[in-house]
Order: C-alpha cells, then sequence, then structure tokens
C-alpha cells in the first residue's frame, strides 16, 4: 500500500494497528523494522512483530507498571458537589425552616447545570529522541489518571491519540516558505465505553506506539512524498490547531500537547481546560 495525504484517520486502535502491519515502501527510511540492542532500548520491543502483538494482544507489563504509577498519582475532583434543596434529604436548612419554606432539606450531588455529558480528550503520542520509557510510562499513567477522574464526575470521555509533523519543503517544491503538515488521529475509545487501561496503555505508555507502529505509516509514504514530509527522519512534532479539531468535528476538546509531559504537566492543563469548558 502506498499512503498519501495530509490526514490519516483510524477509527479505532485495531485499526491503526492493521494499517501499521503493511510493509512500508522500499527506498524509504526503515527504522520500524530495525533490530538491534540500541533499538531494543529505543523502542522497548525486538522487533515489530513483538510491538505488534502487544499493542493488539495487550501489554501485560504495561498494566502493571500503569497501575503502580496510578497508585502515585493525587486523583484531583473537577466537579465540586452542589447542594440540592427538597422536601427530604440528608440534613436541615435552617433558614429555610425559620422562614416556613417547604423544602427545608437538603443533600449534596454533582453539579450539572452547564456541564456537558461528553467531552472529547485527545493526548500527542510525539516524544523526543532522549526520551525515555520510564518517563513516556509516567506520563500515560497520567493520561489514564486524567481520564478516570473526568469520568468519575459523571462525565463521559470520548479519547483520541494524535501525532503532527511538518517539515519545511522548500527543498522540494523550490517556493520559500512552504511546508507539509501531516497529521494522524487513532480514536481510542467511544464516549459509551469504559475505560480500559488495556486498550489505553500502548497507545499512551509504549514506546513502540510511535517509534515502531507510527514509524511504520509514515514508511508507506512514497520516497518522494515521505522526503517533502519528513526529510531524512521523520519530521518535527507539533500539535494539532483547534480549527483542525474543528474541522475534524469535534468539540469540547482536552488537548494534551507534547510538550505536556511531565505527570504534574497532564494533570495541569486537563483541569485548566476542563474548568474553561464547564464554566463556559
Amino acid at each position: 500500500m502506498k499512503r498519501t495525504g495530509d490526514i490519516q484517520k483510524f477509527d479505532s486502535m485495531l485499526d491503526f494497528i492493521n494499517a501499521a502491519r503493511l510493509p512500508g515502501t522500499n527506498g524509504t527510511e526503515t527504522a520500524s523494522g530495525a533490530v538491534s540492542g540500541h533499538r531494543d532500548e529505543f523502542t522497548a520491543t525486538k522487533n515489530m512483530q513483538e510491538a505488534l502483538n502487544l499493542a493488539e494482544f495487550g501489554w501485560k507489563d504495561g498494566l502493571d507498571q500503569i497501575e503502580k504509577a496510578l497508585d502515585e498519582i493525587n486523583a484531583e475532583p473537577h466537579v465540586e458537589p452542589a447542594p440540592i434543596f427538597d422536601v427530604t434529604g440528608e440534613a436541615f436548612n435552617l433558614d429555610a425552616v425559620l422562614q416556613g419554606q417547604p423544602e427545608d432539606m437538603f443533600f449534596f450531588m454533582d453539579q450539572e447545570t452547564n456541564k456537558p455529558r461528553v467531552i472529547s480528550l485527545a493526548f500527542n503520542f510525539s516524544h523526543g529522541c532522549s526520551i525515555t520509557a520510564e518517563e513516556i510510562m509516567k506520563r500515560g499513567a497520567a493520561i489514564a489518571s486524567a481520564v478516570n477522574d473526568i469520568e468519575s464526575a459523571g462525565i463521559r470521555v470520548e479519547l483520541f491519540a494524535y501525532k503532527v509533523t511538518t517539515k519545511s519543503s522548500t527543498r522540494y517544491t523550490g517556493r520559500s516558505g512552504s511546508y507539509y503538515r501531516t497529521r494522524a488521529l487513532i480514536k481510542i475509545k467511544d464516549a459509551d465505553q469504559p475505560l480500559e487501561l488495556e486498550r489505553l496503555c500502548f497507545a499512551a505508555a509504549h514506546p513502540s506506539m510511535l517509534r515502531r507502529l507510527w514509524f511504520r505509516i509514515a514508511e508507506q509514504y512514497g520516497v518522494r512524498e515521505f522526503k517533502q514530509r519528513f526529510g531524512e527522519c521523520y519530521g518535527s512534532s507539533t500539535d494539532l490547531h483547534r480549527a483542525e479539531y474543528q474541522e475534524l468535528g469535534l468539540e469540547n476538546v482536552i488537548d494534551v500537547r507534547h510538550e505536556d509531559f511531565t505527570p504534574d504537566e497532564v494533570k495541569a492543563t486537563v483541569k485548566r481546560q476542563l474548568d474553561s469548558i464547564l464554566n463556559n
């Protein structure tokens, strides 16, 4: 298969995995299938087939590590409970009693007013070549924790992973300032699906998600288009623009960008964007 175009959309993680099974184009880079001691450490897999198997059938070691890392992350409630007044409840409202109001009792429940029932969260799975597998794992745990916190507050999350690269194409087009922008968007779960760490941990926390599977997707472009889009390697990472989310039909998107990498940075950016959505 010869891949082409500015954007690649995958309806599920399995759709992405099946696309990555296809061979690359002869003459492009071949990093996705490289085998060596260095590549083992860089990708945390011995070869492409191992990466595909872990992605499709489960990454037990990663799941155990993420569950351990989740225990180290403090959950933060994002939706404060609000008092609901009624004729029955958990406690008296003294002012209402003194005023003779019938709804003189109250109970607490999550505030629903103006709260979207569904929010989209998208995380960029890019990371630099110097980032270690342990650092990637901690970020993945923070993303899983954030999604769990939101859904525990009664808001369903539609979850996506994405990758965006840019590359100046002046050398190939002769036009100063022209560049290629290449995007991949993968749906990890629908809003009505429960959060399954098995579904999320490889996409968010395994080095081979980028360094084998996505590399293989890039290698499926023709030789000339690969060089135009990615240069001699695999391009420079960047993030989706808000206009691109709208173009993709996504509203109320929490965007975990590639520079949001430490657990604290992930938690802070998710909380800030969620508060903004809930307060608008």
